[in-house]
């Protein structure tokens, strides 16, 4: 009875939130925000997939011809040695950093020196640039930007005391450089996130209007505040100063995330793909927004890439888990998950992944395995109408009908759309044949050939259609004559037409 709609359920149910029909999206971005790459980034250097990095206080690497992944995405990057490939390996065009914001005319005796500085900087090696820049300084004791420098190496290092150092050393050159304090505003977040520095932003913006980093770090600033507007008004603000910047573009993707914006966000992820395909973050972001904007092929091959890179990250694992669910994916789901929920700490998060993980283990028919996942997250999502049935559906595989039927009965007070009530009655005369309550099981048969047309698909209707047929021909005609008296459906079974509910659940009901 049950090969029509799979080894679990039926999937012609209209608004079904199961497989394919729920969109946990926004928890699954609080998980990429808790275990992987979360936040704008700005606060470090951009590194490229070789490791080198690019100070920040910079435009984007801008590329210099169209560029196309010799592999595709998601299906691994082999290296003889086991080990991944670096990004721009993959690339038929390399990226090259654009000039830095502060440029400064060298003396002829230190044009070599700041050179051989430049090498080491696009190379990511602090140590050796920050002592060439110290030579440089020696050189030139009364450039400003040379301390700013060094400051930027010692940053880049995570030493947040020596670079605040070398800002106040910059500013007591020239205390009208604005670079200077927007490093200072930058080491004070890495020394303390919380910290108030908008007064530090302020002063370099007074001093340099056209700082365009200083408008995309406050923007990052406001977003951890949560004040989104602020921090989009600062993004228009670097985007007309750094045109040619992925990391403006990959602000945007996270600001219009936070604020429910999926397909602006997917647009603004793919602009700055297209304008850098080295960050490795890009793929990160691209995928947490093709996830949220229901581009499933496009998220699991941007997150498959990203975790080729990241293998550490559980948040990213438990997203593409969600994805490969939604595909049905069942087996790479559970094993995603399975990378995933060890690394997770307890909480709605870790329970949110048990449940993607139940439910690819009852699309399996590991019935055992998903309850247990399920009954896990039910600690934070008991009024989740997904969770709720697929519960009520692993134990009918369980062969527990009676739990099942008392859990069908609670997950039907969940129930806001007609395909949801249409799933309650399909698993719940199930349930009642099994436990040989016939009058009950043809009342459910007959509730669901009550819903709307839409609510159930051609295939449900006629398997309710048969089974009433065939109970109402095995039923004396005694009990089909008061049947409907014996067994009256819920004020919540009636057919409502006006239940239009098609979005996914809200936080609060996870």
């Amino acid at each position: 009875m049950l090969a029509s709609y799979g080894m679990t359920g039926p999937s012609g149910f209209a608004n079904a939130p199961g497989v394919g029909g729920s969109r946990w999206v926004g928890l699954a971005v609080i998980a990429l925000a808790v275990c992987g790459l979360g936040g704008f980034l700005i606060l470090r250097p951009r590194f490229s997939g070789t490791g080198a990095g690019q100070i920040a206080l910079g435009a984007a690497s801008s590329p210099r011809a169209t560029t196309t992944l010799i592999y595709p995405a998601g299906h691994g990057t082999p290296s003889a040695s086991g080990t991944p490939l670096p990004l721009w390996m993959l690339l038929a065009e390399t990226y090259t950093p654009t000039p830095l914001y502060v440029n400064t005319p060298r003396a002829p005796l230190s044009i070599d020196q700041y050179r051989a500085a430049m090498t080491f900087y696009e190379a990511a090696d602090w140590g050796n640039f920050i002592g060439s820049m110290r030579e440089l300084a020696r050189m030139e004791p009364e450039a400003a930007d040379l301390p700013y420098y060094i400051g930027e190496g010692y940053r880049f290092q995570g030493s947040h005391i020596e670079a605040l150092r070398a800002y106040d050393q910059a500013l007591q050159l020239d205390p009208d450089f604005g670079p200077a304090y927007l490093g200072l505003a930058r080491a004070r977040r890495m020394q303390d996130p919380r910290a108030d520095v908008e007064a530090l932003f302020a002063a370099a913006l007074e001093r340099d209007p056209d700082l365009g980093e200083a408008y995309l770090a406050r923007a990052d600033f406001y977003y951890d505040r949560g004040d989104f507007q602020a921090a989009l008004e600062d993004l228009q603000a670097a985007e007309l100063r750094m045109p040619a910047s992925s990391e403006v573009q990959l602000a945007y993707a996270r600001l219009y995330l936070a604020i429910d914006e999926p397909i602006e966000a997917l647009q603004r992820a793919r602009e700055a793909y297209g304008l850098d395909l080295t960050r490795l973050e890009t793929y990160l972001v691209r995928g947490q927004a093709a996830a949220a904007a229901g581009e499933d092929s496009e998220a699991a091959d941007a997150l498959g890439t990203y975790l080729v890179y990241a293998p550490e990250d559980a948040g990213a694992f438990a997203l593409i888990g969600e994805v490969y669910v939604r595909q049905g994916e069942f087996e790479l789901a559970v094993k995603a998950l399975d990378k995933a929920i060890p690394q997770l700490n307890p909480g709605r998060v870790r329970n949110w992944a048990h449940l993607q993980r139940g439910l690819a283990l009852l699309e399996l028919g590991e019935a055992d395995a998903a309850v247990r996942d399920l009954e896990e997250a039910y600690e934070t999502q008991a009024n989740s109408f997904i969770l709720n049935i697929s519960l009520a559906r692993a134990y009918y595989l369980q062969g527990k009908y009676g739990t099942a039927f008392l859990k069908m009965q609670q997950t039907e007070t969940l129930a806001e759309t007609d395909g949801e009530l249409g799933q309650v009655y399909y698993w719940r005369a199930l349930c009642q044949e099994e436990r040989g309550e016939l009058t009950a099981a043809l009342a459910d048969w007959k509730a669901l050939l009550d819903l709307p047309l839409e609510a159930a698909s051609l295939q449900v209707r006629a398997e309710a259609q048969r089974r009433s047929l065939e109970l109402q021909a095995s039923t004396p005609a005694t009990t089909r004559a008061t049947s409907t008296l014996l067994v009256v459906p819920s004020a919540t079974r009636t057919p409502t037409p006006t239940r239009t509910k098609t979005g996914s659940p809200t936080l609060e009901s996870q």
